[in-house]
């Protein structure tokens, strides 16, 4: 099996994600050679964090229960 088939377009993992731990994307940050995503479930119950490639194929590289929130830092406070 090759690991691309592990990883499958965007919207086919997206969608995936949405009907069965009810997540949505949260977070998407560019890096050199396509995104990192962070999909949370409304409630906080569960959060997955996938790549995404150049090519579009997203792969789900952690997964976890029970999201806890880091507050922002104090303004003039190093972050």
């Amino acid at each position: 099996e090759s690991p691309r088939s592990r990883c499958p377009s965007l919207p086919v993992l997206a969608d995936a994600l949405a009907k069965k731990y009810d997540e949505k994307p949260a977070l998407r940050a560019r890096m050199q050679n396509g995104l990192l995503m962070v999909f949370t479930s409304r409630e906080g119950e569960t959060v997955s964090i996938v790549t995404v490639d150049a090519q579009g194929h997203a792969c789900i590289i952690a997964d976890g229960i029970e999201i806890e929130y880091a507050a922002p830092p104090l303004p003039g406070q190093p972050s």
